[in-house]
């Protein structure tokens, strides 16, 4: 098997598996974004910034669990700092229109992550 093939697989397993664990809780943020209302850019920005920290949570939480295999877990690695890079660029925005950046939720706060 080609690096290739080996690497498109391991996205496609992560992608998976990631995508089973995440999609409850970033589909509820999701629907938070969807009824924000559209008159206001803040608001609209803290909803994203949620559905961006429970990725990040997400991600940090199967990289530091130990059941990702190096390859899968390298995948993840990458992810995870876009979804950092997209909460600071979102955060950033936010605070340029006088907003306040919300705190990050706990695992235990999300439902579909919480243990």
């Amino acid at each position: 098997m080609s690096e290739g093939t080996r690497r498109d697989l391991a996205r496609r397993g992560l992608s998976a598996a990631l995508a089973a664990g995440l999609a409850p809780p970033l589909l509820r943020a999701g629907v938070a974004v969807a009824v924000a209302d559209t008159g206001d850019d803040g608001e609209i920005l803290q909803s994203a910034i949620a559905v961006e920290q429970a990725a990040l949570l997400a991600y940090r939480t199967g990289l530091g669990s130990g059941l990702l295999e190096k390859p899968v877990a390298e995948i993840a690695k990458q992810f995870g700092e876009q979804e950092r890079r997209h909460l600071e660029a979102l955060a950033e925005a936010l605070r340029g229109l006088g907003g306040t950046v919300p705190e990050a939720p706990a695992m235990a706060e999300i439902e579909g992550l919480a243990g």
